[in-house]
């Protein structure tokens, strides 16, 4: 084992002025208090006119595309009747039925071949 050899010693005192302390301490709570104590008011400047002008245009564009789907139903459903009353004059045009009217009497001495009378009743015609 080696022996420790001391060459020389420094012998130091640490002092504190607690004076300067304490009131540097209550300085910076003073600061805080103050920082604490502000009631700031915080202004955002934002134009949203121009937001609001588009929102109402996309108001008005949903209106307009609601008002076109209403009118769009209202078309197909009026082309679905109209389809089908079509479907049912074809119907019935495809077997007609003719009433015709009763035989005239003839009047005695006429003489030749009668005509044949019209078809009083058809189902593309009113009666």
């Amino acid at each position: 084992m080696t022996d420790t050899t001391t060459t020389g010693s420094i012998d130091a005192k640490l002092g504190i002025d607690l004076d300067a302390f304490k009131r540097g301490a209550a300085q910076v709570k003073a600061e805080a208090r103050e920082l604490g104590a502000m009631d700031p008011t915080i202004k955002v400047d934002a134009n949203v006119s121009e937001a609001v002008t588009k929102l109402d245009s996309v108001r008005v564009a949903e209106q307009r595309v609601e008002t076109a789907t209403r009118q769009a139903a209202n078309t197909a459903s009026t082309a679905y009747i109209a389809h089908e009353r079509l479907t049912a004059i074809m119907e019935s045009a495809a077997a007609p039925t003719c009433k015709w009217p009763p035989p005239r009497k003839r009047r005695p001495g006429l003489t030749g071949t009668p005509k044949r009378p019209r078809c009083v009743s058809s189902p593309l015609r009113r009666p």
